[in-house]
């Protein structure tokens, strides 16, 4: 093989996923590791571009996504509930993320959406579910 065909192959060496960051081989052109990585890539460049929002916008809805699933699951169809804050820690609710506050006799409730929680005595929660709450 000359010098000058080997220059024309592609660089089959290993990369790093842009997105994962998991090592793949490849041409050196080639950015992602699988189709769902590239695809992850494309909607975040056209969400920021859309929006023009900065990354930690994104980050931030993800876990308030991510906190109301949580306790959409563990209140389900009850009207209230108490559980363990480590409960709800291990299942990976961020406490320092609320859509907003109620205040009622001298207690402050967090609420992620239509679902809220209030710190009670001993490490407990106490969660409530107020559709009212998300009325604009």
């Amino acid at each position: 093989m000359t010098e000058q065909t080997q220059q024309n192959l592609p660089d089959t060496g290993y990369r790093q996923c842009e997105v994962c960051g998991l090592s793949f081989e490849g041409r050196s052109d080639k950015r992602f590791c699988s189709d769902a990585c590239r695809n992850a890539n494309k909607r975040q460049v056209q969400r920021i571009s859309s929006w023009q929002e900065p990354a930690f916008v994104e980050k931030v809805h993800r876990i308030l996504r991510h906190n109301r699933q949580i306790l959409k699951e563990k209140i389900k169809e009850e009207a209230k509930l108490i559980i363990s804050k480590t409960d709800l820690i291990e299942a990976g609710f961020h406490f320092g993320y609320c859509t907003s506050l109620f205040s009622k006799e001298m207690n402050i409730y967090r609420f992620c959406y239509e679902y809220g929680w209030l710190e009670v005595e001993n490490g407990k929660i106490l969660l409530v579910k107020n559709e009212r709450q998300i009325d604009l």
